[in-house]
Formats: C-alpha cells, structure tokens, sequence
C-alpha cells in the first residue's frame, strides 16, 4: 500500500494504520518520513518503505551533516520498533523535476 499525506481533512495516522492491520497489510511505502506515521507503525509488524521527499534530495545529495541528522531522526529513531525494508528517494514525479535529477543518485549513495 503507498500512503501519501496530499490530501485535506484525511484520517488521523493511527486510525489508518488500524485500517491497515485490520486489511491484513503487510507492506507499505510513505512518501516521506511523517513521524505521528512512523508513531502509528510502530510495533505493527508491518514493513515499511521510507521514501526521501523532493524537497530533501538536494540537501541529502551535498550536505552530509543533514544527511546524517535525517537518518538519525527518520530511520535509527524507529529502527527498534519499525522494520525498514530500504529508502526511496524520490517520488514518482522526480523523471519530470530535470533539476533534481543529478541528485538522485547522489542523494542515494551518501545515504551509507
């Protein structure tokens, strides 16, 4: 299941992660690191993928301080009580944002 926060008036995290547990979903992908998303999922079993904002590929690419503060806050915070399958970066817009493209890969290497 992807879930994405770019709507009004959508459900509180908690409520939609129950509707997620009571779907038998195992999996699912947010496009950024929510942390009252990454709260609802702790403990749940459910696998998640993190995906890396647009907003945050440039800075992850070229600054390593902000890459490792991210990490930190986005990933490490929740590794005990989350199981991270990997990191996207990007969403599925970024082939159409030609200014972040050089990023990209970048931004995916420094996340080691």
């Amino acid at each position: 299941m992807s879930y994405t926060r770019n709507a009004d008036n959508l459900p509180k995290a908690k409520d939609v992660v129950a509707l997620c547990k009571s779907h038998n979903v195992r999996r699912i992908r947010l496009h950024d690191p929510r942390h009252d998303v990454l709260q609802a999922l702790k403990n749940t079993g459910i696998k998640v993928i993190l995906g890396v904002g647009n907003d945050d590929i440039m800075r992850l690419a070229t600054d390593a301080r902000f890459a490792g503060t991210w990490v930190r806050r986005n990933v490490l915070w929740f590794t005990p009580y989350i199981n991270f399958r990997c990191i996207a970066v990007g969403d599925e817009n970024i082939l159409a944002n030609t200014a972040l493209n050089q990023y990209v890969l970048p931004a995916m290497i420094g996340l080691n």
